[in-house]
């Protein structure tokens, strides 16, 4: 029997972007089967996530005791690190879409955590702005792809800070742009409508109409992130970019002075890049 942890939260979830996400649930679902779920839905696969959270210096240190996977979507994040780092207790896995957790989440349990993990992964019905956590009860949190979906990230930010211990982590996986991109460059990327092709995969009838700001997207330069940790009083003490080997990364180079590099394997992502921040509250 499936147990979920229901969280009181705001609805502060955009519709259409929860409606993609139940349908997307649904077709995974369907298949039915992990690799599909890895590549439809997170769009990386497990041995990937393991390299990409490899890239992360003393990442063994940072992943142990009880923490939180942040809209953690089905559970393949949280999966791969229980699996992976032994000295893991218990991972809250939150995520705002009931479906996704009711009908993709049994094939993680199923099929890829092992015996001796299977209870250690918590699904959590929740918003990552109002956590029903005591202050100070987590080691660490990561959110991979999840933050940019924040309507304030400070707030997020903030809420993170409060669940961990001192000294607690939080591993951020998602994406930036570059210092000097306008406003104009980001309105203009948020009013990009999704072409039919990405409607008919994801599982939405044909013809919706559908917007990136739409479906929950928000832009942000790396001055912005760095901002939004200064503001949660996170010490940022690593930072990184790790680029795919793909066309749209051959003259990337970005403007925060930040390490970066190639690696040979997929990130994900329409960029084919991430930055990773490793962030520690004080």
């Amino acid at each position: 029997m499936l147990i979920i942890n229901n969280w009181k939260y705001k609805n502060l979830f955009h519709p259409s972007e929860y409606d993609l996400n139940t349908s997307l649930a649904l077709k995974c679902a369907k298949n039915g089967t992990l690799d599909y779920l890895c590549e439809t839905y997170t769009d990386i696969d497990k041995k990937d996530i393991i390299s990409l959270i490899n890239e992360i210096p003393n990442a063994k240190n940072i992943f142990k005791g009880k923490g939180i996977d942040l809209g953690g979507g089905p559970g393949v994040i949280s999966g791969t690190l229980v699996n992976y780092f032994k000295n893991i207790d218990s991972i809250i896995l939150l995520e705002i879409v009931r479906t996704v957790l009711e009908t993709c989440f049994p094939i993680i349990k199923d099929q890829y955590l092992t015996k001796e993990n299977k209870n250690k992964v918590f699904p959590t019905i929740g918003s990552f702005d109002e956590m029903e956590l005591d202050k100070n009860s987590l080691d660490f949190a990561i959110a991979w792809d999840a933050m940019h979906h924040s309507f304030n990230p400070s707030i997020t930010l903030e809420e993170v800070y409060r669940v961990l211990v001192k000294g607690g982590f939080f591993v951020i996986i998602d994406r930036a742009h570059n210092n000097d991109t306008t406003n104009e460059e980001i309105d203009q990327m948020l009013s990009v409508q999704y072409p039919e092709e990405f409607i008919i995969y994801n599982n939405l009838p044909s013809g919706t109409v559908l917007t990136r700001s739409q479906n929950g997207e928000h832009e942000y330069r790396f001055n912005d992130w760095e901002n939004f940790f200064e503001e949660a009083n996170f010490k940022v003490i690593n930072k990184k970019i790790i680029l795919e080997k793909h066309p749209r990364n051959d003259s990337y180079l970005n403007d925060a002075q930040m390490e970066q590099y190639f690696v040979p394997y997929s990130v994900g992502g329409y960029e084919r890049r991430k930055v990773i921040y490793v962030l520690q509250s004080q």
